[in-house]
């Protein structure tokens, strides 16, 4: 017989309730009762009949009650598949609300607890829903005691760990590891980039993305997680220090967003943002010397606010880069896949952020290496500049023939 094992794999999310209840005849209206008080209250009810997916029922089962933010349990005629569903909330810490009709039914353990009771009289419907939504409610507002995500055996505090993307949510990513004993871990969106927060992870990885970063683990806390970063120290404290509310600074703009403002660099790869509806006249373009000062440091969000005092230097014209050719080395290729990718980064002299090589503008020999996953970070290409947007910061290149090589040719002929 195959066992599946119940790893956490799932953030709680607010509002979706689980409710752990028998089928048929009047609990269908017990459940109609529920759910529609739920939905009245900004809340949303999920049960196992309503599971969809393609895997075992077990897993669906285990996603769910993972996912809920509260788990619901009707203990009524003391239904065996509803006592395994509060065996499994229970091993994962859920917070749980339990109700039944009788509480003989109630499992001895928990009859020292308090338990809402109910029947399908009127009076007594409305009242049962006015307290069970203000003992969710109750629940919601304690602290979590909930299982961490995929505990760390051992007394390791960080471990090397190439990893695969398995699951993409907006503020963080499931990845697993090669090593088949560990389970999957979360990736938070403040573990990729010590710089900011990645505000969409869906926009940065998709499931089946090969990561290289490391587990940590807190043995204090007793909490697992996976980094990108790791060993690198938090500098946002310190800026924090070093950059107070009314702190003026000479920078660089390094990026312009048009209808967001103006990024300008601090210190540590750090930009502050210089918002555009508080600019008068121009927005400054990118490469500018500016004197900004802070106007506020959001640390738990890793972001600064800027307002901008004046301009010290314009940016290079627009079109100075354009036509310069010289070595390119690759930072990040990036494939054609699902309609999306087709491009190379590039580092180049005079500019920091990488440029684009899109797929239209290689030789096909390249084009066919980078869909071949043959492209390798740091090789050379050879090309040149063809347009410089400054609004954007962004630079296009097209490659062209290896000089060296051409010269190494005629040589042999």
């Amino acid at each position: 017989m195959n066992t599946v094992a119940l790893s956490r794999t799932h953030q709680p999310e607010k509002g979706v309730i689980f409710l752990a209840s028998p089928y048929g005849g009047d609990f269908e209206k017990v459940h109609k009762i529920i759910s529609d008080a739920l939905q009245q209250a900004g809340m949303k009810s999920e049960r196992l009949d309503g599971l969809y997916g393609p895997t075992a029922i077990i897993q669906l089962l285990a996603r769910s009650i993972q996912r809920a933010e509260v788990v619901i349990v009707d203990c009524t005629d003391r239904n065996a598949n509803v006592a395994f569903e509060l065996g499994i909330s229970l091993m994962y810490g859920k917070k749980v609300v339990m109700i039944s009709q009788n509480l003989e039914d109630v499992p001895s353990d928990y009859r020292g607890h308090r338990i809402l009771t109910y029947s399908l009289l009127y009076e007594d419907v409305e009242r049962f829903k006015e307290e069970l939504i203000d003992q969710i409610h109750a629940l919601q507002s304690e602290p979590s005691t909930e299982q961490t995500l995929a505990p760390l055996p051992g007394p390791q505090h960080v471990i090397s760990a190439p990893a695969t993307v398995i699951k993409v949510e907006k503020e963080y990513a499931i990845v697993r590891t090669d090593d088949p004993e560990r389970p999957p871990v979360v990736l938070g969106n403040a573990n990729v980039d010590i710089t900011r927060l990645i505000s969409d992870m869906t926009r940065r990885f998709k499931v089946g993305d090969r990561v290289n970063g490391s587990y940590t683990f807190d043995p204090i806390k007793g909490k697992a997680e996976y980094t990108l970063v790791p060993g690198q120290e938090d500098p946002w404290p310190e800026l924090a220090k070093r950059f107070p509310a009314g702190h003026s600074f000479t920078g660089t703009v390094r990026t312009v967003v048009s209808g967001l403002g103006a990024f300008v660099e601090m210190e540590a790869g750090i930009n502050g943002l210089v918002p555009e509806r508080t600019v008068t006249g121009a927005v400054p373009a990118a490469g500018a010397q500016v004197v900004a000062t802070v106007s506020r440091v959001d640390v738990p969000a890793r972001k600064v606010s800027l307002r901008l005092e004046r301009v010290l230097a314009s940016a290079q014209p627009a079109d100075a880069l354009v036509g310069w050719r010289g070595y390119g080395h690759v930072v990040k290729p990036v494939p054609f896949q699902d309609g999306r990718g087709g491009f190379i980064l590039l580092k180049i002299d005079g500019r920091e952020r990488p440029a684009m090589l899109l797929a239209k503008d290689m030789s096909d020999d390249l084009r066919d290496d980078l869909s071949d996953g043959q492209v390798d970070l740091n090789e050379e290409i050879y090309v040149e500049v063809t347009h410089l947007d400054a609004a954007r910061d962004k630079v296009l290149l097209r490659e062209l023939p290896d000089p060296e090589e051409a010269a190494e040719q005629r040589a042999a002929a």
